[in-house]
């Protein structure tokens, strides 16, 4: 089920320095975190980054005029290859 899923997620990344995927900026990232919130609370929310780094933090981004919410996350590093490509 999807809680099992995020809490997957979680533990995947709990030892990962480095997160990277394909528009991950504008897709993935904001809508993994948005999930986490809203089905397993602000507790795991706050797992996506390193302990004692701080909370991940959305903000706005304009790209090609329109606003998208992406997430930043503290401690971690998040690389998508399509702002590399």
């Amino acid at each position: 089920n999807e809680r099992e899923l995020l809490l997957s997620i979680i533990a995947e990344i709990e030892d990962s320095d480095v997160l990277c995927g394909w528009n991950s900026d504008f897709f993935d990232m904001p809508y993994i975190g948005k999930r986490i919130e809203r089905v397993l609370g602000a507790k795991y929310f706050a797992m996506l980054s390193f302990p004692m780094a701080g909370k991940p933090k959305y903000r706005e981004v304009e790209k090609f005029g329109t606003l998208h919410e992406v997430l930043d996350l503290q401690g971690r590093i998040s690389v998508d290859y399509l702002n590399l490509f």
